[in-house]
């Protein structure tokens, strides 16, 4: 019985100081798009563009596509770990690197069109689903 009780109180003290030193995970930006996990895969094709906003206030990137006077807005997934800065002027990607509006960025990564916001996990409502792009930076 004192054996049990003294693993019972460890096993309660263990939890109580592990429940309390973890930090609160950040919550996302309601107009990022962020990968849940960290894929590790580059991709075959090349994401590269100005880091950008719509209308609406969705982070994505404008991508020229060979017509620099046409850029489009991409709505883009960016990797597992990026977050917007504090004055919402750029990100914070998973490397540390800062990247602000009008800056370029690039990576590998790949492309998909004429999906439903609902086939993407985490998917911003203030993001068009109809063209996007899956960021994956270069190590």
């Amino acid at each position: 019985m004192r054996a049990t009780s003294a693993r019972l109180a460890g096993a309660a003290l263990l939890l109580a100081l592990t429940g309390c030193s973890g930090a609160a995970p950040t919550p996302t930006h309601p107009d990022l798009w962020v990968a849940s996990e960290s894929s590790g895969f580059s991709g075959l094709a090349i994401v590269a563009g100005d880091l950008t906003r719509n209308a609406d206030g969705c982070f994505g990137l404008s991508i020229s596509f060979g017509q620099p006077e046409a850029p489009e807005f991409i709505t883009t997934q960016f990797p597992k770990g990026t977050e917007v800065l504090e004055d919402e002027a750029g990100v914070r990607l998973p490397n540390g690197a800062v990247v602000l509006l009008g800056e370029f960025i690039d990576g590998g990564g790949s492309y998909s069109s004429g999906d439903s916001p609902e086939g993407y996990e985490n998917f911003p409502a203030s993001c068009p689903a109809e063209d996007v792009a899956v960021l994956s930076l270069y190590e």
